[in-house]
C-alpha cells in the first residue's frame, strides 16, 4: 500500500468565495480612488465601465463543497519490477535494464 505522502492546504468553498469578492473590492476600490487613470481626459466617467461585478460563483450558495484532493488523491496499491538482460561477445556486449511499473 502507498500513502499521500503530503497534502496541500487548500481553501474551502466559502473561503475561496471570500477571497475571490476580496479581489473583486480590492479591484473596485482600486478604480475608485484612481478614477484619473481610468477616465480619459474629458472626464466623462468611463472609469465606471473598469468596475468589476461579482460573478455568479461568488455570489450564490449551491451547498457544494467538495474536498478535490480527497476525492482524487487516495491509498493505492503499487508494485515494482526490474527487468535485467545481459549478453554479448568479444565484439559486441550489451546490457539492458528496464523497469517496469
Amino acid at each position: 500500500m502507498v500513502d499521500i505522502s503530503k497534502q496541500l492546504k487548500l481553501l474551502n468553498a466559502e473561503e475561496y468565495k471570500s477571497k475571490h469578492k476580496e479581489m473583486y473590492e480590492n479591484w473596485n476600490n482600486h478604480v475608485e480612488n484612481h478614477q484619473d487613470i481610468y477616465d480619459p481626459p474629458q472626464g466623462n466617467g468611463s472609469w465606471r465601465n473598469r468596475l468589476a461585478n461579482l460573478p455568479d460563483y461568488v455570489t450564490k450558495n449551491t451547498g457544494i463543497d467538495t474536498d478535490w484532493q480527497d476525492a482524487v488523491l487516495r491509498t493505492g496499491l503499487s508494485q515494482n519490477y526490474m527487468l535485467s538482460v545481459r549478453g554479448g561477445e568479444m565484439v559486441l556486449i550489451f546490457n539492458f535494464i528496464q523497469p517496469c511499473q
